[in-house]
This record gives C-alpha cells, sequence and structure tokens, in this order.
C-alpha cells in the first residue's frame, strides 16, 4: 500500500505549529518563557506585546492554550467572538496547608507592577451601540491583579459564552458580568445572556465577589467567594437578572452583604427588573450582625424563588427581604 503525502507537511524535531498549514492547526500556543526556548508560538519575547504574547496570539485567528507558568502583563488582555482561551490547571493563591499542586502544573496570569486596569475584558463599548460578544469560551486560568479598582475578569456583553474552572484574586470585582452601555438601555434583543459561569471563585475583590448586572437566561452553578486578607464588601451582587438560574453558591467572607438583589438603574432612568430567578442552594456566612441576604431595595416586590437559603451570623437579624417575595426557604 503507498500514500501520496505530496499535500501534508511533515512535522519533526524542531518544527514549530507556525510551520503548519493552517486548516490543520488547532490552536496556537501561549508560554510565559521566550519562544526561542519553550518552542510556543507566541511569549514575552512577541514583538511589541504587553501581555506576554496573549493578545498577539488572540488576534492570530486561532484558539489559543496558554502553557504553564505566570504570565505578567501591562495591558487588559480583550476576548474577540468566536474563540477558545484556555490554561492548563488551576491553583488557589493562598492555599490552604494541604495544597500540593506545584507552580509549574497551572496557569496564571497577573498584573506588572503600576497596571491598575482587568486583567481580562470582553472589550464591549461603553456608548453608541450595544455590541455583544459572543461564542467566547474561557477556562482553566488563575488572575490576580494588585489592583482594587477594576475586575478581574470583566465579561460584560457575554451573550451565549461559556466560562469554567477560572479564579480570581484581588481587583475591585472578581467577576463582572452585565450590560456595558453606559448611556442608554438595552432593547430585548441588546440584553446580554444564555451564558454559562460555572466552578469559579473570588478571593480578596474589594467590592463585590461576583457581580451580575442585566441579564437574561444565565446558568451560574457552583462559585465561591473568600478572602481571607481582603473581604468583599458584597458577596454576590444580582441585579436586573431575569429569566436564570443560580445554583451551589458560597459566600464565605464578606464585609456587607452576603447576596444583594436589586433593580438596576440605567443612566438614562429606566429601570430593570429582577424577576424569573431561581436559586438553588445559596450559603451565606458573615460575621455577627452582618446581612446575610438583602433584598430591601427592590421596589416594586419581585418574585424569587429560592431553594436551600442558608445564612450564619452568629445569631443576628440576618434576612433583610421586605420588598422580595421568597417562595421557599431552607
Amino acid at each position: 500500500m503507498s500514500f501520496n503525502v505530496s499535500n501534508y507537511e511533515i512535522i519533526g524535531t524542531g518544527v514549530s505549529w507556525s510551520q503548519v498549514l493552517r486548516n490543520g492547526k488547532p490552536y496556537v500556543t501561549v508560554s510565559p518563557v521566550v519562544t526561542s526556548i519553550s518552542g510556543a508560538d507566541y511569549g514575552p519575547d512577541t514583538p511589541g506585546t504587553t501581555t506576554s504574547g496573549i493578545q498577539e496570539a488572540i488576534y492570530s485567528g486561532y484558539n489559543v492554550k496558554l502553557l504553564q507558568g505566570i504570565f505578567v502583563v501591562s495591558s487588559t488582555i480583550n476576548l474577540v467572538p468566536n474563540i477558545e482561551v484556555c490554561g492548563t490547571g488551576l491553583q488557589r493563591i493562598i492555599g490552604g496547608a494541604g495544597d500540593t499542586i506545584p507552580s509549574n502544573t497551572f496557569s496564571q496570569v497577573k498584573n506588572a507592577s503600576g497596571f491598575t486596569g482587568s486583567i481580562w475584558s470582553t472589550n464591549a463599548p461603553t456608548t453608541g451601540t450595544s455590541v455583544n460578544q459572543m461564542n467566547i469560551y474561557l477556562h482553566d486560568i488563575t488572575s490576580s491583579t494588585s489592583s482594587t479598582t477594576a475586575p478581574v475578569y470583566n465579561l460584560n456583553n457575554s451573550d451565549t459564552c461559556v466560562y469554567e474552572r477560572l479564579f480570581a484574586n484581588g481587583g475591585s470585582i472578581g467577576f463582572q458580568l452585565g450590560y456595558n452601555n453606559t448611556s442608554t438601555a438595552p432593547s430585548d434583543v441588546q440584553v446580554p445572556g444564555a451564558s454559562w459561569l460555572s466552578h469559579c471563585k473570588s478571593s480578596n475583590a474589594t467590592q463585590y465577589g461576583f457581580y451580575f448586572q442585566s441579564l437574561t437566561q444565565m446558568k451560574i452553578d457552583s462559585l465561591y467567594v473568600a478572602g481571607p486578607i481582603t473581604k468583599p464588601a458584597v458577596g454576590f451582587g444580582l441585579e436586573g437578572i431575569n429569566t436564570s438560574q443560580l445554583n451551589n453558591l458560597l459566600a464565605q467572607e464578606y464585609s456587607q452583604t452576603g447576596m444583594d438583589i436589586n433593580h438596576f438603574l440605567y443612566p438614562d432612568g429606566t429601570k430593570s427588573s429582577t424577576f424569573g430567578v431561581y436559586i438553588g442552594g445559596a450559603h451565606l456566612i458573615g460575621g455577627s450582625g452582618i446581612t446575610g441576604l438583602n433584598g430591601n431595595n427592590i421596589n416594586p416586590a419581585q418574585a424569587v424563588l429560592i431553594n436551600g437559603l442558608h445564612v450564619s451570623t452568629n445569631g443576628f437579624p440576618v434576612v433583610n427581604a421586605t420588598n422580595l417575595k421568597i417562595f421557599a426557604q431552607a
């Protein structure tokens, strides 16, 4: 039997992915080590890069895989539609005594000294016509910042996107998903949603662990908020969420409110609604006298189905829900 190999390239030692025919290339690689040593397609020696080669890899048109190690960035990494960006694993920034994950087995992205912006962004416009960013798959990455003025993951206007197995450390907000236009309220077709966020953790944010605003048809599952160095003011902020399901939420440390449910007031004065939300399993563990669940600011009252609410604050009143219709509480 004979084979005609004239239409194929032979991949051998010393041949990079960049030499493979475009149609046969599944992804490009990015390494925190210079490409001449790592053999990756992009790295900190990529010409003109301020993101250790990550942004250039995203703009290449291929899916992107981050190799093991620590990537230092001095500008925000902007995601684009129809892309998968993944790392090689996770590690808690501040691990417990039982953590044994070596540093060379996961991908961490952190801010350079003096850089105070978000690590990741969907780069949605803040004025003019709203643009939803569709079909982004981001997973298995740890991101850390010393900044307290921007979200770590700024994922506004995400539509039909999947974000899973992501860790955030620091920032004003760990994860932010919402409507990013600051000039007008969205039309029905502009409301972002139909996305999935699961198995993510936020540590040491100052304002919110997770902040969700003006979203629809969201599936949110297995989220964890903690300190231990900085406690966010609010564990989970939900403003203007509808037709969505949230499950297995744990806020272990916060300074003011474990979960705050509210309307969202757009800049043009239009008020969003919070309705049709199912929360299955919310565990809000704060300190003495700290509010677990707050729904007092909703006006008019809204119906929220909560099945399995556990609040612990050493016996102090913990649920403020004068205007919140809780159908089930356990």
